[in-house]
């Protein structure tokens, strides 16, 4: 979204995307050994993805059993509650926080994200968890590919695990330039202060 928008450069775009995918991994590995001996009484020791001692959803997402291949992406009410609305109104609001003409301080955001990503996971996230980033997903299903085996790619249907990928991507990008086209181009921008006003006199 921000490399779109021209916020992020091209050399930066690929340490950026590498660096999060690690961090996820390395986080969801933190987890699993934090987690072991509790996953290991809940499933006796027998890894898997589905089913009443299912444990591979504590990684990554994967659909609910009623969801179909298309739902997945589109739910079946009218287009809502989907990854991708999930994940636009995520950058609609991260972009609404940032914005410095909307004059929010710098000491609230951390707090405004926090609650922006509890309110769209408790309002999005029953369908299919809410993978609002592609790495957030993604790293942590590698690491699961060593603990569970290649069926975290395949399960439910083969290339679910692109789902969480191109999904949240799209989203990002529609919710990102929504709202610099509807809202972020009818804001003024700020006044020069008189001193800055001077200084760029002199």
């Amino acid at each position: 979204m921000f490399f779109s928008m021209g916020m992020l450069d091209i050399i930066s775009l690929p340490i950026y995307i590498i660096a999060q995918h690690i961090g996820a991994f390395f986080g969801a590995a933190a987890t699993y050994v934090v987690y072991r001996d509790a996953i290991n009484n809940y499933d006796g020791g027998i890894r898997a993805i589905s089913g009443v001692n299912g444990t591979a959803g504590i990684f990554a997402t994967y659909p609910q059993p009623y969801m179909s291949p298309l739902a997945t992406y589109l739910d079946q009410e009218a287009f809502k509650r989907i990854q991708i609305v999930g994940t636009g109104l995520l950058a609609f609001c991260v972009l609404v926080i940032i914005d410095p003409r909307n004059k929010i301080p710098s000491a609230a955001h951390p707090l405004l994200f926090g609650i922006s990503l509890l309110v769209i996971g408790c309002g999005f996230g029953m369908n299919c968890g809410y993978p609002l980033n592609p790495a957030r997903d993604f790293g942590p299903r590698i690491f699961t590919y060593f603990i569970y085996g290649k069926e975290v790619f395949t399960h439910p249907w083969r290339c679910w695990f692109l789902v969480p990928i191109i999904a949240p991507t799209i989203g990002a990008l529609i919710g990102g330039w929504f709202y610099i086209l509807l809202v972020g181009s009818h804001i003024p921008d700020q006044e020069s202060s008189p001193n800055e006003s001077q200084a760029k006199e002199r």
